[in-house]
C-alpha cells in the first residue's frame, strides 16, 4: 500500500473519532548493496524501511503513535493508539505538581550544603573512582585474578577519596 492510500484510511478514522487537529509524518529509506569480484556479482541486497508517525491534539492534550506497517488496519490502529496515548488530565496535574513543585524543593533543600569548593571536590572524586559495572567486569576478566581486580577497585576508590579530600582541605585554606 502506498502512503496516499494509508493517509486516506487514517483521515477517515480520525474523522470518525472527531479528531480535527493531527499531523502524519512519513519516512521511507531505501538502500542497495552490490559486491563484485572480477566482473562477477557475489552479493546483492536491497532493503527499504520506513514508518508513519501520528501526532494529534484533542482538548489541549497531545497524543502520539507510530507504525511501520502500511495497511488499512494499521492506519486505523495508529489513530486509535494516538488517542489512547493522550495523557489523563488528573494524572498530568499530579505529575506536574510532583516533578515541578515537590522535587525542586527537595533538590534545593538537599543542595543547601553545597559550595563551589565542595562541588569541585565531588567532581574530582567522580572523575577518579571506578567508572561503571561494565568497566569492573572487564577489569575482572582482563586481570585474570580476582585479588588484583579487587585491589585495583579499592585503589581507584582510595585515590579518588584522598585526592578529593586534599582538594577540599587545601581549597579551604585559600577560600
Amino acid at each position: 500500500m502506498d502512503f496516499q492510500t494509508f493517509r486516506q484510511f487514517a483521515d477517515s478514522e480520525a474523522a470518525a473519532l472527531h479528531i480535527e487537529e493531527y499531523e502524519l509524518y512519513y519516512q521511507l529509506e531505501e538502500s542497495a548493496s552490490v559486491s563484485a569480484f572480477r566482473r562477477e556479482t557475489r552479493e546483492f541486497s536491497s532493503a527499504s524501511e520506513g514508518g508513519v508517525c501520528l501526532r494529534c491534539l484533542v482538548n489541549g492534550r497531545m497524543g502520539y503513535a507510530s507504525t511501520q506497517l502500511l495497511s488499512e488496519e494499521s492506519a486505523r490502529a495508529l489513530v486509535r493508539r494516538a488517542v489512547f496515548s493522550l495523557p489523563d488530565p488528573d494524572r498530568e496535574i499530579f505529575l506536574r505538581h510532583y516533578y515541578y513543585a515537590q522535587t525542586v524543593r527537595e533538590v534545593a533543600a538537599a543542595m543547601t550544603g553545597f559550595t563551589p569548593l565542595s562541588a569541585f571536590s565531588m567532581l574530582v572524586f567522580i572523575l577518579l573512582y571506578v567508572p561503571c559495572v561494565a568497566a569492573v567486569s572487564t577489569l575482572f576478566k582482563e586481570m585474570g585474578s580476582r585479588k588484583w581486580a579487587w585491589f585495583s577497585i579499592v585503589w581507584q576508590i582510595g585515590c579518588a577519596y584522598v585526592l578529593s579530600l586534599l582538594v577540599y582541605q587545601i581549597g579551604r585554606l585559600f577560600l
